[in-house]
């Protein structure tokens, strides 16, 4: 037997992260990059210039992680029992959908599947730790501001606003990557009984 060789965790996180670039097509990047942009850029670039209180606008960030807090929790469970479920289906149909595909650079269909639940776990799972950390210091949120008194009024302005696009961009990037993920998961399940069927 041919040892395998061992990679780091992440390694497997980078390799992830490339597959799922690699896998996802024009317009699935769209749906779940593009869309999520445009939103968080609409409502940060609105809070720039029409929120007049840099300290409304961080609040609005404490806001928004509480709010999306358990919706993050929620999806990443989804995401892992789906992707449980998907592991422990029959061995001839991971098999088959192991050697699906067309193209050789999408040449498992199951690699594609693994790939797309195991980059919305991920995801989830940086945003609720990170989540978690903010939240934990969003009741000193005014102490904090009053400490960086120091730092001019628009550059503050800027930081927070260029945090918030990223911060929601993250947010609903794993929605929209949990969505499709939904769908993904509708079509396994109606393979599987085809398959079921057939034999």
């Amino acid at each position: 037997m041919t040892p395998v060789e061992s990679k780091s965790a992440n390694e497997e996180l980078i390799e992830i992260l490339k597959n799922y670039f690699l896998f996802t097509t024009k317009r699935e990047k769209l749906f779940d990059i593009g869309v999520p942009l445009i939103f968080s850029l609409l409502i940060f670039v609105f809070l720039y210039f029409f929120e007049p209180s840099n300290k409304n606008i961080l609040k609005a960030l404490s806001s928004i992680n509480d709010l999306s807090l358990e919706v993050i929790a929620i999806l990443t469970g989804f995401n892992t029992t789906s992707l449980i479920f998907i592991g422990t289906a029959n061995k001839d149909v991971l098999q088959e959908l192991y050697v699906a595909g067309q193209e050789p650079r999408r040449k498992s269909v199951l690699k594609q599947l693994i790939t797309f639940y195991a980059f919305s776990i991920s995801t989830g799972v940086l945003i609720l730790v990170f989540g978690v950390v903010f939240g934990s210091i969003s009741n000193n949120i005014p102490n904090i501001y009053n400490n960086l008194d120091f730092i001019p009024r628009q550059i503050a302005r800027f930081i927070l606003v260029s945090f918030g696009i990223i911060f929601l961009f993250s947010i609903l990037h794993n929605l929209f990557t949990s969505l499709r993920n939904i769908s993904i998961l509708y079509r396994f399940i109606f393979f599987i009984s085809k398959s079921k069927n057939e034999s």
